[in-house]
Formats: C-alpha cells, sequence, structure tokens
C-alpha cells in the first residue's frame, strides 16, 4: 500500500463531467465540464499523511504492527468513487503475489556506496528512474519430515 502511495504509477483518474452544476466552496462547476481528481495531490497531502515525502511502509499498520489499516483516508490509488478500477481485486493479488514471489526468491540490494534514487518521470504514466539494483538468489533451507509410523 505504501508503494502505491508513494509512487503511484497514475498521478489523475480518468476523466469525469459534471451531470449538474456543482456549488463548492463558493465556486460554480458548471453542468458539462470534465473533471478529474489528482492522485498524486491526494496521496502527497501533508494534511494526512506524516512526511509524504518519506516512503514508510508501517504508515499502514496498527500501531502493535499486527494488522493493516483498512481504507486510510487520502488513499485511492485504483480511482475514486463508483467508476474506480474494476480490477483493483485482482491487482491487489497480483502485487502480492509477485512481490511475495521476488523476496522469497531474492536479497534485492544497490550495489556497494549507490543508495536507491527514488525520482519519478512523470507523465501519463509515472514511473521511477532507471537504477542498477543488485539480485542475490536466497539459499534454499531443506526441510526434512520424520514420518511418525
Amino acid at each position: 500500500m505504501e508503494a502505491q502511495r508513494f509512487g503511484g504509477n497514475v498521478p489523475f483518474t480518468a476523466t469525469r463531467r459534471a451531470v449538474e452544476d456543482i456549488h463548492i466552496n463558493g465556486y460554480v462547476i458548471p453542468k458539462g465540464t470534465e473533471l478529474y481528481a489528482n492522485l498524486w495531490a491526494l496521496h502527497n497531502d501533508p494534511d494526512y499523511w506524516d512526511q509524504p515525502e518519506v516512503f514508510r511502509p508501517e504508515r499502514f499498520l496498527t500501531n502493535d504492527g499486527k494488522e493493516f489499516i483498512k481504507n486510510p483516508k487520502s488513499y485511492a490509488p485504483f480511482s475514486i468513487g463508483r467508476r474506480n478500477c474494476p480490477g483493483e481485486t485482482i491487482v491487489y493479488m497480483e502485487i502480492i503475489s509477485y512481490f511475495s514471489e521476488v523476496i522469497k526468491k531474492f536479497e534485492i540490494s544497490t550495489p556497494p556506496g549507490i543508495e536507491p534514487d527514488f525520482n519519478f518521470i512523470f507523465g501519463l504514466v509515472c514511473r521511477l528512474t532507471s537504477q542498477p539494483l543488485c539480485f542475490k538468489e536466497r539459499k534454499k533451507e531443506m526441510k526434512y519430515c520424520a514420518n511418525k509410523y
């Protein structure tokens, strides 16, 4: 969840259209206006996120670290509203499956003396700048089972 908040690859939602005049804080958004939400601003709002520029996965855990915080405010990696991404459930399953398999098989680090680079290339889709990474294969532990017959 923190990876999606910190480095979400889609900075804006798809456009929506106002079906009627909308009055917000003394402003009027006329019927027919095309609208979109700025997800980057939502995920980097210091009113909701303490030090939003810092990658801290623990911010999505309860204080005792035993549970995930469900539906935190100012978090919408799959858009906002009734028409958010229909593949959200599948994406979560794929992210967990892919990430856990990679972590299970490799120790990942940067080369000695090189710090990770968290600079983004912004566009229709955002991505991190390319950087060197080292993947060291984890040693497989042999597990032995004793039959109790």
